[in-house]
C-alpha cells in the first residue's frame, strides 16, 4: 500500500474517532475533555502532514471542536454554580422536623429523618445495611430504625438507636454528636437523591481522629459504590491517614495564601510523600504537622 494510501486510512479511521466521540459528549465530564483534546491535536496534526486541504473536512472537524468546547464551558460552569456545599449542624440533625430549602438533605441537616426513612423503604435494603455497617466504627452501635412514640396525644416519629452495651433503645435527641454526623455523611453517599456531586466544610467536626481515618476510608468506598464525587475540606490531621496518594481517584489539595494574601492550591501526588530521617514511610498527619505538605501558618 502506498504512503498517501496508509495516510487516507488513517484518515479515514481518525476522523471516525472524532464523530464517535462527539457522539459521547454529553456522557461525561471526562469524555468531553478527551474529544476537545482530541479534536485539538487532531486538527494541528493534519495540518503539520498537509492532508486537511479538503475545506468541508476543516470545516466540520473546526465544527465539531467549537462545539465541544462550548459544551465543555457550559457544563463546567453550571457544575460549579450548582453544587451544594454541606456544614451539618448538630441543632439542625438532632431536630427532625425542621425543613430545608433543598431536598432530600438541607446543608446544615435539615430532613434526615425524612431521608433515612425513604433509604429503610428501599426493597433492596442495601442503603441501610451500608449505614449500619458504616455506623458500627462507633463500639457501641447495634441497630437503627426510624420508629413511632407518643407524645401526649400524638405521635411522633424519631430515629431511635440500640446500644449493645446497654441493651437499650434511645433516640437521637440522645446521641453524641459524632454518630449524628456519621449518619449524616453516610445517609447523604448512599441515597440516589442526593447530588452526585457535592462538598462537605469541616467534615472532621465532632469526630475522634482515629475516627476522622475511619470516615475517609469508608467514605471513598462509599463513592466508589454509589457513584458520588465529594470535595472534602478538614482541619484534623488524622484526615490525612485516611487517604491513599496511590489511588488517582482520590485527591489531596493543600490551600493556603502567600505574603500578597493570594489563595494557592497545591496538589499533593505520591511523589510528594516525606520520608522520615531513616528512610521510613511518614504518615501524611505527621508530616503535615512537621510543615512538609504545606499549609501552616508560617507568623507563629
Amino acid at each position: 500500500m502506498k504512503t498517501s494510501e496508509v495516510q487516507l486510512e488513517r484518515l479515514k479511521e481518525s476522523y471516525q474517532r472524532a464523530k464517535d466521540l462527539q457522539k459521547r459528549l454529553e456522557e461525561s465530564f471526562a469524555t468531553l475533555q478527551d474529544a476537545s483534546v482530541f479534536l485539538k491535536k487532531f486538527i494541528n496534526g493534519l495540518k503539520k502532514i498537509g492532508l486537511l486541504s479538503s475545506d468541508e473536512l476543516r470545516e466540520e472537524l473546526e465544527s465539531s471542536l467549537y462545539a465541544v468546547e462550548n459544551i465543555l464551558v457550559e457544563y463546567g460552569n453550571s457544575s460549579i454554580e450548582n453544587i451544594v456545599i454541606y456544614s451539618p449542624e448538630e441543632t439542625a440533625l438532632r431536630n427532625l422536623y425542621r425543613e430545608g430549602q433543598i431536598e432530600p438533605l438541607g446543608i446544615h441537616g435539615e430532613g434526615l429523618l425524612k431521608l433515612i426513612k425513604v433509604l429503610a423503604n428501599d426493597e433492596s435494603g442495601i442503603p441501610m445495611e451500608t449505614i449500619k455497617e458504616s455506623l458500627t466504627a462507633l463500639g457501641w452501635f447495634e441497630d437503627i430504625e426510624v420508629s413511632n412514640s407518643k407524645v401526649g396525644f400524638a405521635e411522633e416519629e424519631r430515629i431511635s438507636i440500640f446500644d449493645r452495651f446497654t441493651r437499650s433503645w434511645f433516640d437521637q435527641r440522645s446521641a453524641n454528636e459524632g454518630f449524628l454526623f456519621v449518619l449524616f455523611y453516610t445517609a447523604l453517599m448512599v441515597s440516589k437523591d442526593t447530588p452526585s456531586i457535592f462538598a462537605i466544610d469541616n467534615m472532621d467536626a465532632s469526630l475522634n481522629p482515629k475516627l476522622c481515618t475511619k470516615i475517609i476510608t469508608d467514605m471513598v468506598k462509599l463513592a466508589q459504590q454509589f457513584d458520588k464525587q465529594c470535595f472534602l475540606t478538614a482541619h484534623n490531621p488524622a484526615v490525612l491517614d485516611g487517604i491513599d496518594l496511590g489511588d488517582d481517584e482520590q485527591r489531596l489539595f493543600v490551600v493556603s495564601r502567600n505574603r500578597k494574601g493570594h489563595t494557592r492550591v497545591k496538589r499533593i501526588g505520591i511523589e510528594d510523600k516525606p520520608f522520615s530521617a531513616t528512610g521510613e514511610d511518614l504518615k501524611l498527619s505527621e508530616a503535615f504537622l512537621r510543615g512538609y505538605l504545606g499549609g501552616l501558618p508560617k507568623n507563629f
